[in-house]
């Protein structure tokens, strides 16, 4: 019976760290793009409505755009690499925590570029979320 009340607490614990991780996030993102902020899912600049998804990582997690629809997480401490789904052929604003690393686009097997959060990529941007003010600007005068 003492076990069961220590799960509900530490289930509790957990949705409630959720909870204040999101209402983080949705309070950044009201900041960052105060005129423009719509929803936690949607933002428009320059006529174009934008998707937003938001993504989670470490700060020494590599950030690798393989394709159009997949992007890569390399987190040095896991084992494994964590596939993201995304269609970047839709104009979508991927947000990531902050990083240290620079963010790298697939060319082809033996080769990657890096890229800057201001290149787009089809037709969406990966911004770590402490960059997003700078993206908004530069889009906006672009």
């Amino acid at each position: 019976m003492m076990l069961l009340y220590v799960l509900i607490v530490v289930i509790a614990v957990v949705l409630l760290v959720r909870l204040l991780l999101f209402l983080q996030y949705q309070s950044r993102l009201k900041q960052s793009l105060k005129e423009i902020y719509m929803n936690t899912k949607t933002v428009q600049l320059r006529d174009i409505q934008y998707q937003l998804l938001y993504v989670p990582c470490s700060k020494k997690t590599q950030i690798r755009v393989n394709s159009a629809f997949f992007i890569e997480l390399m987190t040095p401490s896991q084992g494994k690499n964590e596939l993201i789904s995304v269609n970047l052929k839709t104009p979508t604003i991927v947000i990531t925590s902050p990083i240290e690393t620079q963010l790298r686009r697939v060319i082809n097997e033996n080769e990657e570029q890096f890229i800057h959060f201001t290149e787009k990529i089809e037709a969406s941007y990966i911004v770590p979320i402490d960059q997003l003010t700078t993206l908004k600007e530069f889009i906006k005068h672009a």
